[in-house]
This record gives C-alpha cells, structure tokens and sequence, in this order.
C-alpha cells in the first residue's frame, strides 16, 4: 500500500511533467501519421495522372482503331463488288443467234421492230 501511496504522490507532484511527456507522445503519433498519409497522397496523384496518360494514349489508339475499321469496311464492300462483278463476267449469257444480225436488222422495217412477236423472238434468241 505504501507503494501506491509513494507512486501516487510522485505522480500528483510530477503531474506537469507527465501531460507534457503524454502531448510529446501524442504529437508525435499525430505528426508520423500525417507525414505517412501525405506520402500515400502524393504516391495516389502520382498514380492518377499516370492513368490519365494511358487513358489518353488509349483514347488516341481507339480513334485510330475505328480509322481503320472504317476503311476496312470500305475495303469489304469494294470486294464484294469486285466479287459480284466477277461472278458476272464468269457466268455471263450466251448469245445465240441464227442469223447475221446486222444484216436482218437492215431489211426488218421499224413497225416490225415495234412489234410484240417480234420483240419476244429476240429476246428468245438472246437469252
């Protein structure tokens, strides 16, 4: 008991001296956490503007991507042409005529040629 009584009286007059020990203390802690949060802060915009620099990179390389999807689609669409065009000339009809056509179209008169019989016998020799 005596022990108690000894400490608590070292304590009540020392009492100045341990408040101060106790701010120090605290202080420090509060200092220590503010300088590491600042360098967590400073390490955060460090990794946000590097991500702005990719963004914008990858922004520059999807604008350049749809560049190019568009002449690729410009590209197919000339192909398929060239490829209808193709299939054109590869199966192209034949043309079949009996007789010398310059020669018959110079003795037919024009009423003749207006004619619906005569029209529908030309297109049976054409297709």
């Amino acid at each position: 008991m005596r022990l108690f009584v000894y400490t608590w009286a070292w304590i009540t007059d020392h009492a100045t001296v341990l408040a101060t020990v106790v701010s120090i203390v605290a202080t420090t802690a509060i200092a220590w956490f503010t300088i590491t949060l600042a360098k967590a802060t400073i390490g955060l915009k460090a990794s946000a503007d590097q991500q702005i620099a990719e963004t914008k990179a990858l922004r520059e390389i999807a604008a350049q991507q749809t560049a190019l999807q568009g002449k690729q689609a410009d590209i197919a669409a000339r192909q398929d042409a060239i490829g209808r065009l193709q299939f054109l000339a590869a199966h192209r009809p034949r043309l079949r005529a009996t007789i010398p056509l310059r020669e018959h179209l110079l003795h037919v008169g024009p009423e003749i040629l207006r004619s619906a019989r005569y029209r529908h016998h030309m297109r049976c020799l054409f297709s």
